[in-house]
């Protein structure tokens, strides 16, 4: 199987209908590693920069509460202190709020996989209609140079914690899975066969196509990354939960 990270760690973020341990599973694979998130906003927003949200409410556009658009939004308000307000419903995903921000609905959204909005939203970036504010990975993306990174804003050790727990989960955004108690000989053979179609040349021309840039992670090392997630600082985790909304959650 394959999902998204955030579903992959709701036990740690204290879901009690999350009755699986992610550490157990047997991880293949990752696709793509560090395909980072961003926030944009429609050139009618007044917003250019993070800073502009400093004196006003920022309405962002989500499908849901525990959705990666809501959850990174909320962090962002946390990490930056501004006011975001976040608008769920918006089951089309990124499109819909994209186009709810032409409409002038929203102002913004966070949560977009850089990789998307250079394949579905190239057009609208390159006339400047659609502006990429920040991003979320370690570093500064080669196609958005002079966009800042959150970690080129937050100035200490908790908020950077809470950040890698939020927004490292991007590097892991492709992770293939099978189940708990596979044998080693099996795992090894289905590693090894992820790894070979990660460089299969007609595997790589339809990747090419679609816009996609494989960056292949190991089974070893997604499992070791997905382990490193449950050794973050446990102040970490509950602020995180706070964000989410899991305190109520937890005994």
């Amino acid at each position: 199987g394959t999902f998204l990270t955030t579903t992959a760690l709701e036990p740690l973020f204290g879901n009690k209908e999350a009755r699986f341990e992610t550490g157990k599973f047997t991880w293949i694979g990752n696709m793509l590693d560090n395909d980072a998130t961003a926030c944009m906003t429609w050139k009618t927003s007044g917003i250019k920069t993070w800073e502009d949200m400093k004196t006003r409410e920022t309405t962002f556009g989500s499908s849901g509460a525990s959705s990666l658009t809501s959850i990174q939004t909320k962090t962002v308000g946390e990490l930056l202190h501004v006011k975001t307000k976040v608008i769920n419903g918006y089951q089309g995903g990124i499109r819909e709020s994209n186009l709810a921000m032409q409409r002038g609905e929203l102002d913004a959204t966070c949560g977009v996989y850089i990789v998307t909005v250079r394949t579905q939203f190239a057009d609208q970036i390159k006339a400047g209609d659609l502006i990429v504010w920040m991003t979320f990975g370690s570093k500064r993306d080669p196609a958005f140079p002079s966009v800042p990174t959150i970690y080129d804003v937050i100035q200490n050790d908790e908020d950077r914690a809470l950040a890698k727990l939020i927004f490292e989960q991007d590097v892991l955004s492709r992770p293939l899975a099978a189940p708990p108690g596979v044998s080693q000989e099996r795992t090894a053979a289905l590693r090894k066969g992820f790894m070979a179609t990660m460089a299969d040349k007609a595997f790589l021309e339809d990747a090419a196509k679609a816009g996609l840039s494989i960056h292949e992670m190991s089974g070893e090392e997604t499992a070791r990354r997905y382990q490193a997630f449950y050794e973050v600082p446990k102040s970490a985790v509950e602020r995180a939960k706070k964000i989410i909304g899991r305190e109520a959650d937890t005994p």
